[in-house]
This record gives C-alpha cells, structure tokens and sequence, in this order.
C-alpha cells in the first residue's frame, strides 16, 4: 500500500467509507425487508382468512362447498399463498385446493398455517325455564393456509438485488466524486515532485506558480522558498571558494615570497659581512693612517647596513606577533630627523643625485606628540626606497602638519624620479619580502621590507600610507600619522 500512488489512496478514502455504510444500511435494510415481507404475508392471511371465515359458516354448516369455491380462488390468487385445504373439526378432508402455478409442491417448501372456523351457540339450562342462555363457541371447520417459502425467498432476493445495486451505485458514485477531487489535488502535488526533482538536480534557479489556496499552496510558498535557499547557498558556497581560491593562492604566494626572502637575505647579509670581514682582515699596523681610516669607515659602513637589516626583519616579526608598541614623547620634528636626512642627502650625492627636504611653515615651533623611533623608520624606509630605485633626478622629502576633521597628522611625502609602481603592484609592494618585480632584487639591494614596515606603522598608530605612482614618472608616497600639538609656550 505504500507503493500507491496518491489518486487511489484518495480513491480509497472516498470509496471504503462508503462502502463501508452501504454494507451496514444494506444489513439492516434487508433485516428491515425481510421482517417486513413477513409481515405483509402474515397481514394479507389474517384479512384474507377473516374474509373466508365470515362467509364460510353457511356453506361448511349445509355442506355445499362448492360456495366457497369463489372465496377460494381469491385467496389462491395471491403469490403467497399456494395452498387452501378445509378439514373438519374431527380432522376429515372437506375441502383442499392448490395454487395453479404451483402444481406440485414440496412439503418442505409450504408453510402451514391453521384459522379455526367457529361459530356461538346459545342454549339454555335443562334445569329451569328461566335461567338466561349461555353462550357456546363451536368449531365447525379448520382452514390450513399453506405460504410458499420459495415466493418468500424471491421477494427476499430481489430485495437484496435492489438494495446491492442501489449500494454499487452509491459507492461509484463516491468513487466518482474521490477521483473528482483527486484531479484537483494530484495536478498540483504531480508539479510539486516535478519541481523538487529538479531542484534535487541541481536546478534551483526556476520557481513554482503559486496558484492553489490552503496547504497546497503553502507547499508551494515552502518549495519556492527552498529553491531560493538553495539557490542563495550555491552563491555563498561559490563565493567561499573563490575566496579559499584566493587564499590559497595568497598563501601559496607568500610561501614563495618567503623562499625567495630567505635566499635574498642570505646573499644581503652575506654582502655586508663579507665587506665588513675583508675590510678587518686588510686592516693591519703596516697601513697607512688614511688606509686603515678607509677600510675602517668601510667596515662600519657595512656592519651598520647589517644591523639596518636585522632591525629591520626583528621589525617585521614583532610587527606580526603584535609586540610592536608605541610610545610617544614630545618632539620637534625638524631637529628628530636632521643627522637621518644628512646621511641619505650624502647617499643621494653619491649616487648622483639630489635630496631636497621640505618642512612646512606649520612646523616652525611646533611640537609634536608622537613615537620618535617610528618616525624615523618611517622616513628612513620611504627615503631608502626612493634612493634605491631612483637612478638619476631627485628625491623630494616633504613634511608638513595637516588638519582632517577634529584631529591632526603629520604628513610625510616622499616623492622621486624613478622607476616608479605599476597598479597591480600597489598592494603587492605593501606585503612583506615582496618587491614589484622579483627580479629587482637581483639589480637593487634590498629584501623588500621597506614599505611593509611603513604600512604597519601607520595601521598600528591609527594613520595611513597611500601611493600615488606613474612608472614612468617616479612615485609619490604619502604616510599620515595621527599626532598631538603643544606649542612652545605649553611646553615652557
């Protein structure tokens, strides 16, 4: 049963009920008829018999039977009654006819049923003239009726076809009216399948026409619902991968990115230790004093661009475990970055080219509220930077105080003449060990830290760094850091 489809389950619900009632009012219809078709019988007898008995007395009490001959065929006449037999009261035959349709009978086919015919007698007492008559019931003669079980049996079963057939049509009709019903139900919940078949598919961009009331129709709003919750979670789950997607190929970009830190840190720290140990072993007490200055002053010099680069990576670790702190102090900008600008101005000059350094007038006696050992990082990596990819032109550092809504930034600018940053390489530039084309670091010195550093500064202090480059015109770096400002009088 569980195999059926819904039209004979819903063909079942409305046959078996009725059914069900017609067996029981069939049941008591034909208990119902058949006690009634008795009756009828016995009732027809008991006036037919009354009928005889009233106009028997005469012909049974003269003996001319043949009177009651009319009275006879009038009884027999009735389908019932197949039998009439007249018996006196000493049980002698005086009469018996039999129904002509019926022209042998089984005994066992007829039931007998005895009227005694009486009369009243009066008479009176032998003892005295005046006593009053007493009256006497006298039996004259005894009418046996015999009723055809077989006629009984007919009108029983042509009850039973009557009432059978009105139960048939009862339940076709109920039948008729389940599958009426069904064509409205089944149509809908056929579609309903048909669409989560092909939800179940992968289809879930269609929708179903809510056009039923009640339950159905809330079947459909729920179909229609999934389909978008479906369709919605395909989008999520496409979306999740493309961003997996990317990062895993960032992730697979920084690991290359890192093989290739490691094995551009071993050639940059070789360098300088390698310059800094061949100037120590040239160093000796037969030089010169103007040699052993030069190869001293080229000793410090390369341990001093070893120390810039262990700091440098020490920065970055602290920067990714969040250790980095800030701690600012009062300062005057212009005097905090004099002896850091005199060096690279030098380094400009030999490299041949020209640092100009710029402090706004809203600087002049100014102090400034911020960490003076990130600030100078700061401009010492984007003035490096500058340097190292700027061959010929100049390199311009300017600083000036800005004001953006209710709070203050110093700004540093660094502009240049080189070989400038291409867009796509904007946020390339600002992940660690990246450099804007990995084979810069073959042709520049440098493990691509610089602004790496410079962008973690300004995200820890609350600033922000933004570059504004066309390759072919040098870059512009700017990098705002949130300060506070006491002038000199405040401080005095």
């Amino acid at each position: 049963m569980r195999q059926w489809s819904i039209r004979r389950r819903i063909t079942l619900v409305g046959a078996i009920p009725a059914l069900i009632t017609v067996i029981i009012l069939t049941a008591l219809h034909l208990w119902q008829q058949w006690n009634d078709v008795s009756e009828d019988n016995a009732r027809t007898a008991e006036i037919l018999m009354a009928n005889l008995m009233a106009a028997a007395e005469y012909p049974l009490i003269s003996g001319n039977y043949s009177l009651l001959d009319p009275l006879v065929e009038q009884v027999l006449a009735q389908p019932a009654f197949v039998l009439l037999r007249v018996n006196a009261p000493n049980g002698s035959l005086l009469l018996e006819q039999q129904s002509l349709e019926y022209p042998s009978l089984d005994p066992q086919d007829v039931d007998l049923q005895a009227y005694p015919v009486t009369r009243v007698v009066e008479a009176l007492s032998d003892f005295s003239d005046f006593d009053q008559p007493q009256s006497e019931i006298e039996t004259i003669a005894v009418v046996t009726l015999g009723i055809s079980h077989h006629y009984i049996r007919q009108q029983q079963l042509q009850t039973l076809s009557q009432t059978l057939l009105s139960g048939a049509v009862v339940v076709m009709l109920a039948a008729l009216l389940a599958q009426i019903a069904a064509m409205g139900i089944i149509p809908p919940l056929e579609n309903l399948s048909r669409f989560i078949g092909r939800l179940a598919l992968g289809n879930v961009s269609g929708r179903m026409t809510v056009d039923q009331g009640a339950e159905i129709g809330q079947l459909q709003e729920s179909a229609n619902q999934l389909a978008q919750s479906l369709e919605q979670a395909r989008k999520d789950q496409q979306t999740y991968t493309r961003q997996l997607m990317t990062e895993q190929q960032k992730t697979q970009a920084a690991s290359r990115a890192k093989s290739e830190f490691l094995a551009m840190m071993s050639h940059e720290l070789r360098t300088p230790l390698n310059g800094a140990v061949g100037m120590l072993q040239l160093m000796s007490p037969d030089n010169s004093a103007e040699e052993f200055a030069e190869f001293k002053g080229m000793a410090e010099q390369s341990l001093t661009h070893l120390t810039q680069l262990l700091e440098d990576v020490l920065v970055v670790v602290d920067i990714e475990k969040s250790r980095l702190t800030v701690r600012p102090e009062m300062h005057q900008v212009a005097p905090l970055l004099e002896n850091l600008l005199v060096s690279f101005r030098q380094r400009a000059l030999s490299n041949g080219l020209s640092l100009v350094v710029e402090y706004e007038h809203s600087l002049d006696g100014i102090n400034l509220r911020l960490d003076p050992s990130l600030l100078r990082q700061t401009v010492r990596h984007l003035v490096d930077n500058a340097i190292k990819f700027t061959e010929q032109g100049m390199v311009v550092v300017r600083l000036a105080l800005v004001e953006q809504e209710t709070a203050k930034h110093l700004l540093v600018e660094v502009t240049d003449t080189g070989i400038g940053i291409d867009d796509e390489h904007k946020e390339k530039v600002l992940e660690a060990f990246a450099q804007a084309n990995s084979s810069f670091s073959r042709r520049y010195d440098g493990v691509g830290l610089g602004l790496t550093i410079c962008n973690h500064i300004c995200q820890i202090v609350g600033g922000h760094l933004r570059i504004e480059d066309n390759e072919r015109q040098g870059t512009r770096v700017l990098v705002e850091l949130p300060v506070e400002v006491l002038d000199d009088d405040s401080t005095s």
